[in-house]
């Protein structure tokens, strides 16, 4: 995940952690040069391999505030992604629900299209690069 799961500009996948099943906390946050921090935060609503998961998804946007151990917004952003076979190919459906308008302004200022755009473009490239070298 650390070289497709890209942030902002300048920084780095920093923390990576995963507990992949239903009720599993996961934790990315980014980092630049300058120990700036930022992140997400959530845990797995669904967990259905290889077809779907969904998780919700919290903001960190002030690294100094932010306590792992705070109950999470019940207002929190979900997100889910479907896997779908379309011929030798995977088709990923990646649907977002934002808790309000306000928090879907706020991404979309924020780049969180143009970073989601980024990092899967730089998935495609390493399951490109995989797919190749297993033929």
């Amino acid at each position: 995940m650390r070289r497709w799961l890209i942030g902002p500009e300048g920084m780095v996948l920093e923390t990576c952690e995963n507990d992949v099943r239903v009720g599993g906390k996961y934790l990315y946050l980014y980092a630049d040069a300058k120990g700036n921090k930022s992140g997400v935060y959530g845990h797995f609503q669904e967990v259905v391999v290889p077809e779907r998961f969904a998780n919700t998804e919290n903001y960190i946007m002030d690294i100094t505030t932010f306590n792992p151990h705070a109950p999470e917004d019940p207002n929190a952003t979900v997100e889910s992604r479907t896997f779908t076979a379309a011929g030798k190919e995977t088709l990923l459906t990646h649907v977002v629900r934002y808790a309000s308008a306000e928090v879907r302004k706020m991404a979309l200022e924020y780049g969180a299209i143009d970073g989601m755009v980024a990092c899967y473009t730089e998935l495609d490239k390493l399951l490109l690069i995989q797919n190749k070298d297993n033929k």
